[in-house]
């Protein structure tokens, strides 16, 4: 996806690019989702914590990204078992 846009600034299309590159290169899954992280929190410079800022920030696109980035970071780790369970108990709670 970003070969056909190289230089996008679309959080969704970064978020998908690293899910499609996870299983091939782990690095780069890795760049898009500090990349569509620090844009999310570009986005909400300048606005006051309230409503639209929430607004700008996605939230449940950031937990998303945090997910995968935890199953980048901790995919060879001793606790990764205990990080799938933790992770399966946030897909079942509600977020916002």
């Amino acid at each position: 996806m970003m070969e056909i846009q190289p230089n996008s600034t679309n959080v969704q299309l970064l978020f998908m690019s690293a899910k499609i590159t996870s299983k091939e290169n782990s690095i780069k899954a890795l760049g898009h989702l500090d990349t569509a992280a620090n844009i999310l929190l570009k986005n909400c410079e300048g606005f006051p914590y309230g409503y639209e800022y929430l607004s700008k920030l996605k939230p449940g696109l950031c937990l998303e990204i945090a997910k995968q980035r935890l199953m980048h970071s901790l995919n060879k780790s001793p606790m990764s078992d205990e990080v799938a369970i933790f992770l399966k108990e946030v897909d079942k709670s509600e977020y916002i």
